[in-house]
């Protein structure tokens, strides 16, 4: 599995271009605020269409904290855990395994800014992950 947002959205190109996997064995996950800042997108959308990925582009702004008031404890908690994704797909309960049903059995490759990298490794933890099954690069500035 393949994640990235931002300025991390090109070594995940690259990977999707060289990484040694078979048709329907890679799930790539794209991430920005806006439509405008998914950069790479056409090229990545070709590659995963020619070497048998799923892609989802996951686009919009995250959940603010005025969200967490109105839900339970338990809640909040999820959407803490989620809070790499749009606040759309965070608030309906969607996790990493919403998108990579497989996860379990996976690698997982995620690039990004620090927190947003972090959220989504937080999130694969979670999911029963272990650490040698995580790697990640992270763009801080």
């Amino acid at each position: 599995m393949l994640a990235g947002a931002g300025a991390g959205i090109g070594p995940i190109r690259s990977l999707v271009e060289t990484a040694d996997f078979a048709p329907g064995e890679c799930t790539v996950i794209i991430r920005a605020s806006d439509e405008d800042s998914l950069i790479l997108r056409d090229e990545i959308r070709e590659w995963c269409w020619n070497r048998g990925a799923v892609l989802f582009e996951l686009v919009g702004l995250r959940a603010q904290a005025s969200d967490r008031y109105s839900l339970s404890l338990e809640r909040a908690a999820k959407l803490d855990r989620a809070s790499w994704l749009p606040a759309d797909h965070a608030l309906a309960d969607y996790t990493l395994e919403s998108y990579a049903p497989h996860l379990s059995q996976s690698d997982v490759y995620v690039c990004g800014p620090s927190a947003w990298t972090d959220a989504v490794l937080a999130d694969a933890q979670a999911a029963g992950l272990k650490q040698e099954s995580l790697h990640s690069e992270r763009f801080s500035w």
